[in-house]
Formats: structure tokens, sequence, C-alpha cells
């Protein structure tokens, strides 16, 4: 009887794994598009990484944003006039997250730095799972868990409705060639998985550093520095030549200031390099070129 018992059981646990995995498939009912999709006017839709040394500006800029509340995984902003929750852990973020999902009570999100609120949720996830480090679960399981918290908290963030702006520290990495030549670099300090969620979703990375004591946030990639924007209507100097760098001013009123003029299309120049505005210059030109070509030609008689 306890044999029939236990196969009924395991029959019934079967049946409904089956009715579950239906589920999945059920008819759902989708529109297909016929109009094109307008990109966001707005600066505050995008999502941004600003990074850089420590106390050069990075979390003041941030303060700037309309509504802003910064998730402060690390101490710094005591002398800020901004609305700050501290993150001393990972659940503190979670469970502010729960209370704010769906009520729009901010316009952007500041998480401050993203690379210790990773390191918080590895902390969280090994805490969960009982293990030291994730490494210790073979098969990549530990590092998956960090991963799928991760990405399942800040894709939370991102689908809120409200903008987004990152922080994170810079370091300088070595860069090898295929040819073998080598070259320091400038990037975001984050880890493997940090890095490739970040590069993989946000729009804007910014690059925030000083040249001839001047304040710049470079948002354009080049061979010193990680840098990145895919907002194509925004982001154009004057002459319609894309925002290379955005001077950042003297105080962070007016960095604030300068970035919404840059988002807006009205920075005077673009203040990229000579070499790169040649290149885009040629670019232009052959473009221009191809699209000229490309008329339909005239239809004659037919010759017998």
């Amino acid at each position: 009887m306890a044999v029939i018992k236990k196969n009924t059981e395991e029959r019934v646990q079967r049946t409904s794994l089956i009715k579950k995995k239906k589920n999945v498939d059920e008819e759902l009912d989708i529109e297909l598009p016929t109009e094109h999709s307008e990109p966001a006017t707005e600066i505050g839709d995008y999502t941004f990484l600003i990074y850089g040394s420590k106390k050069i500006g990075k979390t003041s800029l941030a303060s700037q944003f309309p509504k802003a509340l910064a998730f402060m995984f690390e101490p710094g902003g005591k002398a800020l006039r901004l609305l700050q929750l501290a993150c001393p852990s990972w659940s503190h973020f979670k469970q502010a997250l729960a209370k704010l999902i769906g009520k729009h009570m901010y316009q952007t999100y500041v998480v401050d730095t993203v690379s210790v609120a990773y390191d918080r949720c590895m902390e969280y996830a090994c805490q969960k799972a009982d293990i030291e480090h994730p490494s210790d679960e073979g098969y990549g399981k530990g590092w998956d868990r960090v991963k799928k918290e991760f990405t399942s908290q800040f894709s939370q963030l991102m689908l809120s409705g409200s903008g987004l702006l990152m922080i994170a520290h810079d370091k300088i990495a070595e860069i090898e060639t295929r040819s073998g030549r080598k070259f320091n670099k400038t990037m975001p300090n984050l880890t493997g998985q940090a890095e490739s969620f970040v590069s993989a979703t946000i729009d804007v990375i910014g690059y925030y550093h000083i040249v001839d004591n001047q304040r710049w946030l470079q948002i354009r990639e080049d061979d010193y520095a990680v840098a990145g924007c895919r907002c194509e209507e925004n982001f154009l100097a004057l002459d319609g030549q894309p925002v290379f760098k955005i001077p950042m001013g003297t105080s962070a009123q007016e960095a604030y200031a300068n970035l919404v003029t840059a988002f807006n299309n009205k920075q005077k120049e673009s203040y990229a390099p000579e070499a790169m505005r040649r290149r885009l210059d040629a670019n232009k030109v052959v473009t221009h070129s191809v699209t000229k070509t490309k008329s339909k030609p005239k239809i004659g008689k037919r010759i017998r």
C-alpha cells in the first residue's frame, strides 16, 4: 500500500508540473506594432553611469537631477543637500525598493557606488546559499545566484519609469591589441558581472575628469577612456557633430545645466579631438555621396 501511495503522489506531482508547463505557453493577446516608436525626449528618461576619481563631483552632479533619491552604499553625501538612504546591506536596498516601486515618488534614482552595491549583493547571495564565496558552488551556480539577484533588482529600477544614475570610481587597465601594442585605458572600476550588466543596459557612460584644472564629462569613447552614448538624436553640437565631451564648470549647478544644454543639442562645439572630427567629416562626405547616387534612374524608350 505504501508503494502504491508513493507512486500516486509522484504521478500527481508530474501532472502538476505538466500543467505548469502548459500554462507557460498560454495564448496571449499580442498586438503587432504598426508605427515606429519615438525616442525619449527628456534627459531623465535615460540611464547614466558616471565614473571618475574620488571627490571630483560625481555625487554633487547627481544631486542636481530632478527629485533624486540616492541609495548610498558607501558614505560620501554628508555635505550634500540630497535625499539619501543609507544601504549598509543588500537587504536595506531590496526592502526600500519594494516600498518604492509603483509609487513614482522620485524622478531619478542614484546608486552610489555601483561597485559597492555589487559587493553587498554578493554577500547577500552567499549568505542566503550558506556559502562563503560564489566559487564554493560548482558549475558556476554561486555566480549565477549573484547575477540573478543583481540583475533582478536593478531591472526593477530601470523599469520603474524613473531615471537611473549609477556612480562608479575609475581605474586604469593595460590594454593589449592583437598586434601586441600595449596602452593604458581609464574605465569604470567594476567587476565582470556588474560591468557586463552596466555596459549592456546603460544609455550614457560618462568619464568625469580634469584637464588643465577644468572639469569635463567625456561621453564618447577614444583610445584613452571608456565612454559611450546611445542617444542618437541628442548630445549633438550646434554644427551637428556628436558631442565628445561637456564642460562641467565650477559648481554642481553649472555642471548639470551644461549637461542638459548638451542633451538638448545646444552646446556650441563638440570638443572632439581633431583626428576624430576629420574622421566624422569624411564619413559625412561619403554618406552624402552615396545618398546622391541612389536617385532613381531615368526610364527611356526600349531599343528594338
